[in-house]
């Protein structure tokens, strides 16, 4: 395994030692030091890096980032986003105090929430790293939405712009690729994600959670409705004993429209612009089979 952390420490030998712990850590696929360890002493020394003053969040989050560079230049990539959870509720009579730890989506849960961007190359598939990683929590003392007023916060001090700063680092770290698709779910359908990149060549895949309003005063549902379909094609449905679910095949219909989408009323960004071109994909089952 390349040793992705080098010399970024002032010291040679913990950049060593910290890379030997992610190989172990990545072949094990347990997060257990004590597992992982094959020795008293080697168990010890891994203790001992984590808890080195140099060893920061920014120090190894920038190497992981950073290889990104290279393995991107003239390729087509993608990066589908993700957040995930840690739950350290069951060591809590063990963690000391501020070592940044919090509420994470439920209040009773003790852990930190983790936003991804995986670089994955188009032809290959292969995965080619992390453009992007934030670490955070919710606090201890973390307030209601209503207590914030939330709907009147800028985007930048929502939670939900962790979504919109993959886009502006990528740009930067990835500005050698070919081209950079984003992928996301029904939470990441933010008109601010839609208008924050700056390149022409990075596009935005979402699934769609509001039917907007479109310039022409119809909706994104309505363009579709109006629209012809223009493809089938059959989908093949794995079973899934556990869901009582049945291998079958599906026939799929497919239609697209550009549009021109509005800045949603009331949203406070006036800076934004007041319309942003797209295109909308609408794909459901005809006959299933």
């Amino acid at each position: 395994m390349e040793n992705i952390f080098g010399g970024n420490f002032g010291d040679k030998r913990i950049g060593t030692r910290l890379n030997k712990l992610v190989e172990k850590l990545t072949e094990a696929r347990d997060s257990s030091i004590n597992f992982i360890s094959e020795t008293a002493s080697e168990r010890r020394s891994f203790h001992r890096i984590l808890q080195n003053s140099s060893v920061t969040e920014s120090s190894l989050l920038g190497p992981i980032t950073g290889q990104c560079v290279d393995f991107c230049k003239g390729k087509n990539i993608v990066i589908p986003q993700g957040t995930c959870e840690s739950n350290l509720t069951s060591h809590s009579g063990r963690i000391k105090k501020n070592t940044g730890l919090g509420k994470t989506a439920k209040d009773d849960i003790l852990g930190f929430m983790l936003h991804g961007a995986l670089a994955i190359d188009f032809e290959s598939g292969v995965a080619l790293g992390f453009p992007d990683i934030q670490i955070w929590d919710r606090g201890q003392l973390r307030t209601t939405k209503k207590e914030r007023d939330y709907a009147q916060q800028p985007i930048a001090d929502k939670e939900s712009n962790k979504w919109l700063k993959p886009v502006g680092n990528s740009e930067t770290i990835l500005k050698e690729a070919a081209n950079i698709t984003f992928v996301g779910d029904r939470e990441p359908d933010i008109y601010n994600l839609y208008c924050c990149h700056r390149q022409a060549n990075v596009d935005h895949v979402v699934r769609g959670r509001f039917d907007r309003k479109t310039a022409n005063g119809s909706s994104t549902k309505g363009a579709l409705a109006q629209t012809t379909v223009r493809h089938h094609h059959d989908l093949e449905i794995l079973g899934d004993i556990r869901k009582n679910v049945q291998k079958r095949t599906a026939a799929m219909s497919l239609k697209w429209a550009g549009i021109e989408i509005e800045l949603p009323g009331g949203h406070m960004d006036k800076a934004l612009p007041k319309s942003i071109p797209m295109t909308v994909v609408e794909t459901k089952e005809t006959i299933g089979t």
